[in-house]
């Protein structure tokens, strides 16, 4: 089960109300700013607590999920004002915590295999530079325009803000660097002649 807090909190909003648009900031980024259309409510998360409307004091547990998913759903349901998908099951906090799946796409091109058409881990837009190296390891046999061995190779270590940043594990982390490590083999190469 994922742990309650900021992150899981954050990507259940962007994996289970898309309509809703998510910015960061304060100190720590740890208030979380929600919009729809022009409304927007302000969620202030510290030390697994989570205050809403700030200047009023009041704070939720993050563990007490059946509140924090009704803080949030009152704000989806009171401001949507073009209903989208509105039929569609979308999970609780607390189902989400209990989902430990990775949500990963990489999907290469197929004209250029050594690249992303797409790269999405829990819903957020993935840099590949991230999680390694992705070139060619052997320029000194590659033909004009082409590679001698391209591949990408995974970093050791994960830096500690690419896990916040995609809101993953350790061992999520390893999970998409083999994916990335075999779905990205290209290894000699001519396609860019």
């Amino acid at each position: 089960m994922k742990e309650a807090n900021k992150n899981t909190l954050r990507r259940w909003i962007i994996r289970e109300y898309p309509e809703i648009r998510i910015e960061e900031s304060g100190i720590f980024n740890n208030k979380l700013i929600l919009r729809i259309g022009e409304s927007e409510k302000q969620i202030i998360v510290k030390d697994n607590q989570l205050y809403t409307n700030p200047g009023i004091r009041y704070n939720h547990n993050l563990s007490d999920t059946v509140k924090i998913n009704q803080v949030v759903t009152e704000f989806f349901w009171s401001n949507i004002i073009k209903p989208k998908e509105l039929g569609r099951s979308r999970k609780t906090y607390q189902e989400f915590l209990e989902d430990t799946e990775l949500d990963l796409e990489i999907d290469p091109f197929d004209a250029l295999p050594c690249s992303c058409r797409k790269f999405v881990i829990n819903g957020i837009d993935a840099d590949i530079d991230d999680f390694g190296d992705n070139r060619d390891f052997n320029q000194e046999i590659a033909c004009p325009y082409g590679c001698g061995d391209h591949r990408f190779e995974a970093y050791s270590e994960p830096k500690p803000e690419v896990l916040e940043r995609y809101m993953i594990t350790r061992e999520d982390y390893d999970i998409i660097c083999d994916e990335l490590t075999d779905k990205l083999y290209v290894g000699r190469c001519g396609w860019c002649e």
